[in-house]
């Protein structure tokens, strides 16, 4: 090899090596020493497997010398070499092979990839960072359209409640689309009975799924809900149950859900005016355990709130109706 070759080789930015069939190197440059951490040509003469860790030595033995030999050549095989510190540096390995005499010697040159792989690794971390970003703001959009799809059915669910004074007719209404909007299998109104210190009331209005039993116009007399729950509610709780049979409900609670199939519930308070418990919203689920969202709750509480108004002039119309009634008797009586 003239002086002039030698030297290019040598300060070549890529490492250099050639061995025999034999696994025998017989030149290695400048460049790979000073990557491997030896001296100059402390490499030639020496084998192969002095360069190779264990998993670059099968590699070898089953994949890059059988295809070189196959093929004449390779391109971009990526195996690491062990350094004279022990440590191994990956590479990305082009290798040719060419006839000298009778023999063969095969040339590979070593590009180190360790940095590649770093940012590899950088890029791989901003793609998997923006593909979060991108599914973040997607879950935003959905959320924030849900809110806003939800927000337009509480309009007209309010604006059908307020439509009609029949509170029958608005109790059908809310109870009905209450069901629709959240999937759920049952929703119904419990009233109290006035006077009966909330020991005594029944349900008056429901909207059920098919193969739901119904409940409407059951009579319930529970002396240990006044007793556990009244206060509660009266001070705007809402109680949420989502697995009736691993909840921490007392027995004769457990018992009295079951009897009406409830698996899950929600039970929101319909308050008629500050301090005055009217009734409940009640929302069921029946067939299975179920995890109430958020935005499930929040929208019920939305709907039993108008309810409540619903209720109260419902009750001043009643009122105001009664008072009317009782005047034109009054004068009926004068006449």
């Amino acid at each position: 090899m003239s002086q002039q070759i030698e030297e290019l080789l040598n300060k070549a930015p890529c490492g250099f090596l050639s061995f025999t069939d034999d696994g025998l190197i017989v030149l290695a440059n400048f460049t790979l020493l000073q990557l491997l951490g030896y001296e100059s040509d402390s490499l030639v003469g020496k084998r192969l497997e002095i360069i190779l860790p264990i998993a670059s030595r099968v590699f070898y033995q089953t994949h890059f010398f059988p295809l070189l030999k196959l093929y004449g050549k390779v391109e971009e095989i990526y195996f690491s070499l062990r350094a004279k510190d022990g440590n191994d540096i990956p590479m990305l390995i082009n290798a040719s092979r060419r006839s000298q005499g009778e023999d063969f010697v095969n040339d590979c040159i070593f590009i180190p990839i360790r940095q590649r792989i770093q940012y590899e690794d950088e890029i791989l971390k901003a793609k998997k960072a923006a593909e979060a970003a991108t599914l973040a703001q997607k879950q935003a959009e959905i959320a924030l359209r849900s809110q806003y799809d939800r927000a337009i059915l509480i309009g007209e669910i309010t604006h059908r409640i307020r439509q009609s004074l029949d509170l029958v007719k608005t109790l059908e209404i809310a109870t009905l689309e209450i069901r629709k909007s959240i999937q759920v299998e049952r929703v119904c109104i419990y009233k109290f009975t006035p006077d009966s210190n909330f020991n005594d009331g029944e349900f008056v209005s429901e909207s059920i799924a098919d193969n739901i039993d119904s409940i409407l116009d059951i009579k319930i007399g529970d002396h240990i809900f006044a007793e556990k729950y009244a206060d509660l509610y009266l001070n705007g709780r809402i109680q949420i149950i989502e697995d009736t049979k691993n909840s921490q409900l007392s027995e004769c609670h457990t018992d009295f859900l079951h009897q009406f199939q409830i698996q899950a519930n929600l039970v929101v308070p319909l308050l008629e005016g500050e301090g005055c418990l009217w009734g409940l919203l009640c929302i069921h689920q029946c067939s299975a355990p179920r995890q109430w969202q958020e935005i499930e709750i929040e929208f019920v509480q939305q709907i039993a709130n108008q309810l409540a108004i619903a209720i109260q002039q419902a009750n001043l119309v009643e009122q105001l109706q009664s008072e009317l009634a009782e005047r034109q008797r009054t004068e009926d009586r004068l006449i």
